[in-house]
């Protein structure tokens, strides 16, 4: 029992270590904790939105909840096969989002419940697709010795990522309004999405650049020699 808990102490400052040592993997980290983060103001802020703006009963905000799942199923059977075929997984990851920041304005202008379960199902489809394309790139990435430690703290980030974005946007639409909180989780989410994808634009040039010049030293070496 000792020999494996000193086990498992050692084995998460080498997760951390790889995970500052290999950037990808650290940008996948990032981008899966952001996603979190904005996407967990559906479950903060819908309730709030459909009882309290739209007074709906319980019957109908279980109606509402259960287009999403109804959104997430259809999407993983039929639309992220398809998607998945035809896109890349940047691609489909911007169009997630997107959606989601969309989702967000809707929500901030709907003031009928039967107006509440499109949106509701784009959420439930949009999140179904952007968190599969997430695990799918760790999963990519991440070499099969740190596979489980990694994974984990995958899990850790996203459900503390949750948290502090439950609380923030709670706190957002006790101060501001929800309508205001929901327009400016749109807002901060699109920002968010152009600037992983400068971000990551930034990143694959200058990795492509490094590599013409390895590439480029290594021949000049061997052709001095």
């Amino acid at each position: 029992m000792s020999q494996t808990l000193i086990g498992f102490l050692r084995s998460i400052p080498s997760t951390f270590r790889y995970v500052g040592q290999a950037q990808n993997v650290g940008n996948i980290l990032a981008r899966n904790a952001l996603f979190s983060f904005f996407v967990v103001a559906i479950p903060a802020l819908a309730p709030v939105l459909l009882l309290k703006e739209l007074r709906l009963d319980a019957s109908s905000l279980g109606l509402v909840f259960a287009g999403m799942g109804v959104g997430s199923v259809i999407s993983a059977i039929f639309v992220i096969p398809w998607l998945r075929s035809r896109l890349a997984t940047d691609a489909l990851m911007i169009i997630a989002q997107v959606t989601l920041a969309g989702v967000y304005i809707l929500m901030a202008m709907v003031h009928h419940c039967l107006y509440c379960l499109v949106p509701m199902a784009l959420a439930g489809a949009s999140w179904t697709l952007a968190a599969s394309e997430l695990w799918v790139i760790a999963q990519r990435s991440i070499p099969d010795s740190l596979r489980g430690r990694i994974s984990a703290l995958m899990m850790v980030l996203s459900q503390g990522a949750m948290t502090l974005g439950g609380v923030v946007w709670g706190v957002g639409a006790q101060t501001a309004g929800i309508r205001v909180t929901l327009w400016a989780a749109a807002f901060l989410f699109l920002t968010t999405v152009l600037g992983s994808m400068l971000f990551s634009k930034i990143f694959e040039s200058q990795l492509l650049f490094k590599v013409k010049r390895d590439h480029l030293q290594h021949r000049s070496s061997y052709s001095h020699s």
